[in-house]
């Protein structure tokens, strides 16, 4: 028996076998791949906070002079915060400037009450920067990040159950061919002890003999070619499947492999085309694969407005105001504002035309990647609806080749004991009904196979 312990999976009867499904359970649960493609969705999700809180979060600017000129002396105090905003990209400033002393003619500018002055004032970007910018284009970015992530996790999910599949299923092969081979060994062993007896007696000839030694060698040449074959796929499968805290305990026997190959699952092969699945079925466009690229049509899409719009000339308008408070100062005393225009046009805007021209073709890429990943998931879909139909119809068709054959080995078994046969016939009825009962196990494990590919094309993480 094939004891397969994984993640803390253990088997409740020693007799059972480990089922697909309890091995892709476990691998999406806490197989260190899944621990990956999570944790690579959980470090998105926390630089989006990071690029926020960058932001958003208030600046503080603070600065403070203590200065010696001549016969003028001064010491300034200026505390200032900005805070931007996602509205038209207007940023807030709020300040505190506190100076005294004796101040040159030309620096009066820098003195206040004795209480210092507070002000306000707001920057409103008119043209560049007013309906996007860098800021809100990398926070709008961040968001759609934390959705891409969510989706790569799916898809990278949906690849593993896929390669899963692959793998375990090829293990499960390997492992009935091994039971196969030993079983055949084992039936040659023990009717090579009768052969003897009879040929001792003179019942039978001494070829018949030399002909079951010759069997037997040929039969252990093959089991060790099988052992060889399923100890590779098991180490694969151990190896796609490790984790830390796993504990894990494959064995070379494979007596308690029988994993339902006697009753194929129904199969509704009436799936609707891949362009109408709605309902009960995945829409193409709901594929996590899809979404992503459509994630990312999005973010090419941010970065393309983004260089339109520093493509414009910066036009900012600036409101200020201000008050000082503390011991009354004739020339200090009245509340103060301002209102400025700023404008900037780089000539020639080279460098912008070039970046727009390059977000634009960006875009363009994205949006056939799109259509690509949409007609590459229909293709998919109905690829795997038709492989899973025709290995339902194989393995039906191994079935019964293996019923006719088993029923051909006891019949000539009947007529070798009755001695109207010879060992040479009797071993090849044997050879090809345990050549039967494998492609019947291909055939079981190809439909299932292509069950868990079907799924996977739908985009679903169904077991």
């Amino acid at each position: 028996m094939i004891a397969f312990v994984f993640l803390g999976l253990v088997l409740q009867n020693a007799g059972a076998a480990t089922r697909f499904e309890d091995v892709a359970r476990a691998l999406m649960d806490t197989s260190d791949q899944a621990q990956v493609v999570t944790q690579d969705r959980i470090r998105t999700e926390l630089e989006y906070k990071v690029a926020l809180g960058s932001l958003y979060d208030p600046t503080l600017r603070a600065s403070f002079w203590d200065r010696y000129r001549g016969d003028f002396q001064t010491r300034r105090l200026d505390v200032s915060v900005l805070q931007r905003t996602g509205i038209w990209g207007i940023n807030f400033l709020g300040g505190y400037r506190f100076g005294r002393g004796y101040f040159a003619p030309y620096e009066t500018g820098y003195e206040t009450q004795d209480s210092g002055e507070a002000r306000f004032g707001v920057e409103i970007p008119l043209l560049r920067n007013g309906w996007t910018d860098s800021f809100r284009t990398s926070l709008r970015k961040g968001e759609i990040s934390v959705s891409l992530s969510e989706y790569q996790e799916q898809v990278q999910r949906l690849e593993l159950l896929r390669q899963l599949g692959v793998r375990y299923w090829e293990w499960f092969v390997n492992a009935q061919r091994f039971r196969v081979s030993k079983e055949l060994l084992d039936l040659a062993l023990v009717r090579q002890e009768k052969i003897r007896i009879r040929v001792v007696r003179g019942d039978l000839a001494k070829i018949e003999e030399l002909e079951g030694d010759r069997t037997i060698l040929q039969r252990r040449s093959l089991l060790a070619q099988a052992e060889r074959n399923f100890t590779r796929v098991r180490l694969d499968l151990d190896a796609f499947l490790s984790q830390k805290s796993a504990q894990k305990n494959t064995q070379n026997s494979t007596e308690a492999l029988n994993l339902g190959i006697d009753s194929l699952p129904p199969l509704d092969l009436d799936l609707p085309k891949p362009e109408t699945l709605t309902g009960a079925g995945i829409e193409i466009d709901q594929h996590p694969e899809v979404l992503r690229q459509n994630a990312l049509l999005d973010q090419a899409r941010l970065d393309a407005d983004l260089a339109k719009n520093q493509f414009l000339p910066k036009l900012d308008l600036a409101l200020n105001l201000s008050q000082d408070f503390g011991t009354p100062v004739s020339r200090l005393g009245q509340p103060s504002g301002d209102a400025g225009i700023s404008f900037e046009f780089p000539i020639p805007s080279r460098a912008a035309s070039a970046r727009t021209s390059q977000m634009e073709a960006m875009v363009i890429r994205q949006d056939a990647q799109v259509s690509l990943a949409r007609t590459r998931i229909g293709n998919s879909v109905e690829d795997a609806k038709i492989a899973l139909g025709l290995a339902h119809e194989r393995a039906l068709l191994a079935s019964q080749e293996l019923e006719l054959s088993k029923t051909l080995v006891e019949m000539e078994n009947k007529r070798f004991l009755n001695g109207d046969s010879n060992l040479l016939l009797l071993n090849l009825r044997e050879q090809n009904y345990a050549e039967a009962e494998i492609r019947r196990i291909e055939a079981f494990s190809d439909f299932r196979r292509s069950a868990n590919d079907l799924n996977v094309a739908l985009g679903r993480l169904e077991f």
